[in-house]
């Protein structure tokens, strides 16, 4: 078995683990935590092996160069604010979500390494969502089992087990399958797999609307308009029907969901004060104090910003009432408060440039619509309640979208 093969299924066991996770209480960062060391390894000895052909993008360039950027704002940080920890754990952090990039972009080489992962990752949504729907019809769930506190931000020795346990952390992972089940839907299979693949997709509608997540709500409607803009059937009447249906289905299972976006926005924004904090258990207003809380770390430390972790420090020496939540709640204001506002600013950079090079491919449009639908739902997950524990699905998503394209600009001979 070649050295390549061995890590693509390195990966995909891995990336089994961190979804399996979610159902037996083991955070989704740790797996590839713990398989990141041996598959960056194989990845290293593969470079050296056989190495790349052909050109590589300016675009995929600058990814690499923004997180290599990470490694140096983590090893950077501890040292101008004390060996507290942070160097560990700032370190492995790093590498972790630096390997998932490089390792995928290493090993889908081809549109059948491709294809291959975007069906385990088609499969393993399913495993999620006909637990979930199982969980939210009977409210059934395994027993509480011991968590071995693998991740940089929870220290809690319990945490319960059920996937909708974290409703919006179920919904965005659930939100990552879209875009396969249209493809499947839309796709050349037999009439039976494309009604069962129909029959899975209102499902997955159906349990995302049911998590009571507003943000991940908004993600369903952009994946489906990106996917069905971008892969030709926006002249078919069929495609048009079928979003129109959608819409109308989110609205009528979850009309105040839709129409409280807005008011929330505004009414947030008219009480937004630095200065203010409020005791109590709402948890928009829980929310609102870990947003302050990130906006202060970021005014204190700019540059560097307070280390990996350091957040559960800085949560705790200050009167902010988050009752023990100390991750700010989106993935951004997470790399400010924790690498530093510039490398928050490179990473936002990377996914503007990943989203225009996913434009620029033209060939094979419904997998390039499926591909930028996935972009979609990254976007989504970068900005809930949960972005902390989803790092490992979505990186490894963007670790996909990085490989396709870098393969398809070979491909196109572009440069």
């Amino acid at each position: 078995m070649s050295v390549r093969i061995a890590v693509l299924l390195g990966v995909k066991v891995a990336i089994c683990l961190a979804y399996l996770s979610n159902v037996v209480s083991i955070a989704g960062i740790a797996p590839l935590f713990v398989f990141a060391p041996f598959l960056l390894a194989l990845a290293v000895i593969q470079l050296i092996v056989d190495p790349p052909t052909g050109a590589v993008p300016a675009t995929s360039q600058f990814i690499k160069l923004v997180l290599l950027g990470m490694i140096l704002s983590a090893l950077l940080t501890p040292v101008f604010f004390g060996l507290d920890g942070n160097r560990p754990r700032a370190v492995l952090f790093a590498t972790l979500l630096f390997s998932i990039v490089l390792i995928l972009g290493r090993t889908v080489q081809t549109l059948d390494d491709m294809r291959g992962m975007l069906n385990l990752i088609r499969r393993m949504t399913i495993v999620l969502v006909a637990i979930g729907t199982v969980e939210i019809f009977t409210g059934w769930h395994l027993p509480n089992s011991r968590h071995f506190d693998l991740t940089f931000f929870y220290t809690s020795p319990y945490i319960p087990t059920g996937t909708v346990y974290n409703e919006n952390q179920f919904a965005s992972l659930v939100l990552l399958g879209i875009p396969l089940f249209l493809s499947s839907v839309f796709g050349t299979g037999s009439v039976f797999n494309r009604l069962a693949y129909v029959f899975v997709l209102l499902v997955s509608i159906f349990t995302i609307t049911q998590t009571d997540s507003r943000l991940n709500l908004i993600g369903l409607m952009l994946v489906v308009t990106s996917f069905l803009a971008l892969s030709g059937f926006k002249r078919s009447a069929g495609g048009l029907v079928l979003a129109i249906f959608l819409v109308f289905l989110l609205i009528a299972l979850q009309p105040e969901l839709v129409t409280s976006v807005f008011d929330e926005i505004s009414s947030q924004l008219s009480t937004l004060s630095l200065d203010t904090f409020v005791k109590t258990d709402d948890k928009e207003v829980v929310r609102l104090n870990l947003l302050i809380m990130a906006l202060d770390v970021i005014a204190e430390y700019p540059i560097f910003g307070y280390g990996a972790g350091g957040a559960e420090v800085y949560c705790e020496a200050g009167n902010y009432f988050t009752y023990g939540v100390c991750a700010p709640h989106n993935w951004p204001l997470e790399l400010a408060s924790s690498f530093g506002l510039p490398l928050a600013i490179l990473h936002i950079c990377s996914v503007i440039g990943l989203f225009v090079a996913l434009l620029r491919i033209k060939a094979d449009p419904q997998l390039r619509a499926t591909m930028v639908a996935l972009f979609s739902t990254t976007v989504t997950a970068n900005f809930t309640a949960s972005s902390i524990l989803l790092l490992t699905p979505v990186w490894v998503v963007f670790g996909l979208l990085v490989a396709y394209v870098n393969f398809m600009y070979r491909t196109e001979g572009k440069s």
